[in-house]
């Protein structure tokens, strides 16, 4: 049966930070060793721009570009502008995308091919859907989104450190006994949502927080600018504080209103940060039923990210 991927968009300012997210169809790749780290980066001009994600710079078929580093994404998506400039040839999918504003539009994928890392590591991506993102992603030389959590071999688990930046692979017991808190702590809360098809690998997490003294269930998304409040009982009790100053936008929609408060206090793994929380209406995330813990509630975390479990650690504010 054809699938469904859902893709929306948090926007402050002119910043267009996607989250990709309940996608059903899944994108496998050729990691690296286990004991290799592989730096990723921060880029100000990027966070300026609506950019927080770590980055990772590679090379693809002589184009130099960025990927954004999106635990929301349950599959690997490429802005259209970089499938055509690095000749990458594509085929019809049975994926439908759904925007925020429920328009769909229907998806195509993108045959196999290779990128090389900054520090020449290969890495082998298949199924990766294409998708016509704005035209900042070709402004900023943005290839698309990849799922960090598809880039770890069978058995082992994606480290995302949201402090150095960096990603690695190893272990989940192992990588978790890394955060320097027990493992009972690092996992407490967290689950995992796998694609709507069983023979996927897709997924994406959940992770407990608490939003303005509120407990809440979000979804981990290091593609979100924002964290995002959906229309729920923390939603309510936020309100009257909120702003009107922030847009969302969905693939195959128009860019709508939103609204902003600032100074919430967020607390992740039981450490507390404060945010500019955005109230976005509508459903929650696509694993996390309240919304999404997005790059401002997240930077300084570390996610151990495995086929069926997480663990995550946080630094201080």
């Amino acid at each position: 049966m054809p699938g469904t991927m859902r893709i929306t968009s948090v926007s402050r300012a002119v910043g267009l930070a996607l989250i990709a997210a309940g996608l059903t169809a899944a994108a496998t790749a050729r990691p690296a060793a286990a004991d290799h780290v592989l730096d990723l980066s921060f880029n100000a001009d990027l966070a300026a721009q609506g950019f927080p994600s770590p980055l990772l710079r590679a090379t693809v078929n002589g184009q130099v570009v960025w990927f954004l580093m999106d635990t929301g994404a349950s599959v690997h998506t490429l802005a259209t502008w970089f499938v055509a400039a690095a000749h990458l040839p594509t085929h019809e999918s049975k994926l439908t995308l759904v925007g925020s504003t429920g328009a769909t539009t229907k998806a195509r994928e993108a045959s196999p091919f290779q990128l090389q890392a900054r520090d020449s590591t290969p890495f082998g991506i298949h199924d990766a859907v294409v998708v016509d993102f704005p035209a900042v992603f070709a402004d900023q030389k943005i290839a698309g989104l990849l799922s960090p959590q598809l880039l770890a071999s069978p058995g082992q688990a994606a480290v995302l450190n949201l402090q150095t930046p960096s990603i690695g692979f190893g272990p989940f017991s192992a990588e978790v006994a890394r955060l320097g808190i027990t493992s009972t702590a690092a996992t407490a809360g967290t689950h995992v949502c796998p694609t709507q098809d069983p023979a996927a690998n897709g997924r994406t997490y959940g992770v407990p927080a608490t939003v303005a003294g509120i407990a809440a269930d979000m979804t981990a998304d290091t593609g979100a600018t924002s964290t995002t409040i959906a229309s729920t009982r923390i939603a309510r009790a936020l309100t009257s504080r909120a702003v009107a100053n922030t847009e969302i936008q969905g693939v195959g929609g128009d860019a709508q209103k939103a609204r902003t408060v600032a100074g919430v206090t967020v607390v992740r793994a039981g450490v507390a940060r404060k945010a500019d929380v955005v109230l976005a209406g509508g459903a929650g995330g696509n694993c996390g039923v309240d919304g999404l813990l997005g790059m401002d509630a997240l930077r300084g975390c570390t996610l151990v990210l495995a086929e069926k479990t997480m663990g995550i650690g946080c630094g201080g504010s």
